[in-house]
């Protein structure tokens, strides 16, 4: 049935080829990052005096914010890797790091970096609801009175 196939655990072949895609990966971000570490070492030094208008600033600032940002996530990513190959090594590798129930099969197979079930990233990316916005039912969560109008 399709459903056995959804939860169905991974095989010790499951877990080599998430491990060989991890180490590929690895080494993808490792030369992203030496990369990156060689390019601002170039560009240090003296720079000549320029006459600046205020939108290249800005423009320039910009790109530098899109840019450290996206450092952050290669490092976000680099952590999780890092982590997700010393699961496969330390045995725990496709357990939920919230719950310690198995991560499913497909969604490794998908995604060897996760760490959390489907239902525990979703209610960690899920933000979380204030409590004066209705819940849903007409009422407010803070004392179950229906929202003002």
């Amino acid at each position: 049935p399709a459903s056995a196939t959804m939860t169905s655990k991974l095989t010790a072949t499951d877990i080599q080829r998430c491990g060989a895609r991890l180490s590929v990966r690895q080494a993808a971000l490792r030369t992203a990052l030496a990369s990156r570490s060689a390019s601002e070492g170039e560009s240090e030094g003296p720079r000549p005096v320029e006459v600046h208008d205020l939108k290249d600033d800005a423009f320039a600032a910009l790109i530098a914010d899109l840019s450290s940002t996206a450092l952050a996530h290669v490092h976000a990513e680099w952590a999780a890797v890092q982590t997700a190959l010393q699961r496969i090594s330390d045995g725990t590798f496709g357990r939920c790091v919230e719950c310690n129930l198995d991560v499913s099969r497909e969604r490794l197979l998908a995604q060897p970096s996760a760490e959390r079930c489907l239902p525990c990233q979703e209610r960690r990316e899920r933000p979380a609801a204030p409590h004066s916005e209705p819940n849903g039912h007409g009422r407010s969560l803070k004392d179950g009175a229906p929202p003002r109008r």
